[in-house]
């Protein structure tokens, strides 16, 4: 969890989740890019930790857990549903808090780099590569 000075101020207010199915990362070797999709390994909903401010929102990272930094070295902090309420509770100090957070477990697999391609738009963006 980063302690950059923008990221104490709206942790202080401005604090939002965001619901997935899942992301994307890319594995770098050299000039080569492969993406990968993540999941929950018991593949319920993923409720990442933000903060905002007016129109926009950032997702707030960490360092990755041992299996996902083999592919990048920050991940979203993704919440259990129980404590969704708690980190939004202002009362309580939300960068402690996600600290504290039970972390959740990732799995993930290779996928098609046509996920590169904003207007691609499909459930094939997420299924496993067959090599």
């Amino acid at each position: 969890i980063d302690e950059k000075i923008s990221f104490k101020k709206h942790i202080k207010i401005h604090r939002c989740v965001a619901v997935a199915d899942g992301f994307y990362e890319w594995k770098r070797d050299g000039k080569e890019k492969t993406p990968f999709y993540f999941l929950r390994d018991d593949k319920k909903m993923m409720f990442i930790a933000g903060i905002f401010a007016e129109n926009e929102f950032c997702l707030i990272t960490e360092q990755a857990s041992q299996n996902v930094n083999e592919i990048h070295h920050r991940q979203p902090v993704i919440l259990n549903e129980k404590d969704i309420n708690s980190y939004l509770n202002l009362q309580i100090d939300g960068s402690n808090f996600l600290k504290g957070a039970n972390k959740i477990n990732l799995e993930f697999y290779e996928i098609a780099k046509d996920v590169n391609k904003p207007t691609n738009n499909s459930i094939s963006l997420i299924q496993k590569k067959i090599k």
